[in-house]
C-alpha cells in the first residue's frame, strides 16, 4: 500500500491533469504541476484513472510521479536561483534548446544527484550538482 504522503502527491497530480483536461480553472501551483504533465504524455495513462495513482513502480526510472515531481522542482530550483547559479545555467541552455528540453535534462541530473546522496546518506552537494548540470546540457547540445 502507498504511504499517504505519495499518494496525497499522485493525487495532485491527478486532479490537475482532471482540471487541465475540462478546462477548469487551475490554481497556480496546478498550472505548475498541468504544464510538467503536457511534457510527458506518454504518463498521461496514469493520470487518466484513479486506479493509475495507486500503482506501485518498481524502480525510480520508471515511475511517472517521482520524475514529474523532478521536474517540477527543477522549475522550482530555476525560478528560486537555488541552488545559486541554477537559472544562469537554464538560462544559457535554453539559448539552442527548448525550455522543456533543458528541463527534462535537469530533472535526470537532480534524480541521479538525489539517489546519489540517498546512497551515500550524506547532503546533496551543491557544486557537484551545478557541474553535472553544466556537463549532462553540454552532453545534449545537440538535441
Amino acid at each position: 500500500m502507498l504511504d499517504h504522503d505519495i499518494y496525497k502527491l499522485r493525487q495532485t497530480f491527478y486532479t490537475a491533469y482532471t482540471k487541465m483536461l475540462g478546462n477548469q480553472q487551475l490554481s497556480p501551483i496546478e498550472m505548475q504541476i498541468a504544464y510538467v504533465i503536457k511534457q510527458y504524455p506518454e504518463y498521461h495513462a496514469f493520470l487518466s484513472n484513479k486506479k493509475g495513482i495507486e500503482r506501485e513502480f518498481p524502480d525510480q526510472d520508471t515511475n511517472p510521479f517521482l520524475i514529474m515531481a523532478l521536474h517540477l522542482s527543477v522549475i522550482e530550483q530555476i525560478s528560486t536561483n537555488r541552488p545559486t547559479g541554477i537559472a544562469h545555467i537554464f538560462k544559457e541552455a535554453t539559448k539552442d534548446k527548448p525550455a522543456a528540453v533543458v528541463e527534462k535534462i535537469m530533472a535526470k541530473v537532480l534524480q541521479f544527484m538525489m539517489m546519489d546522496s540517498l546512497t551515500k546518506r550524506a547532503e546533496p552537494d551543491e557544486a557537484e550538482y551545478l557541474k553535472q548540470l553544466r556537463h549532462a546540457l553540454e552532453q545534449n547540445r545537440d538535441h
